[in-house]
């Protein structure tokens, strides 16, 4: 990971919106923790250097908080 690349943490990511914002960061050369109640770990297997798939009930807002902080954690932001 590089200081340019813009880290994003997406929601619903495994369709809809989510998919498609996560398909967009990615072709920008972004890295996305992409976060679902079933994480899409297809998009994570094509693009290991960008995408890492993380399960995540956002109706659960201490599991949201700590997904957070890992991400903040892993990735600097």
């Amino acid at each position: 990971m590089t200081d340019e690349q813009r880290v994003w943490l997406v929601t619903g990511a495994s369709s809809g919106f989510g998919r498609a914002i996560t398909e967009a960061a990615v072709g920008a050369g972004d890295v996305v923790v992409t976060a679902a109640r079933r994480a899409p770990a297809d998009l994570a297997a094509d693009h290991p250097e960008q995408v890492e798939a993380i399960a995540l009930d956002v109706t659960d807002t201490a599991a949201a908080e700590r997904a957070v902080a890992v991400v903040e954690a892993r990735y600097g932001r």
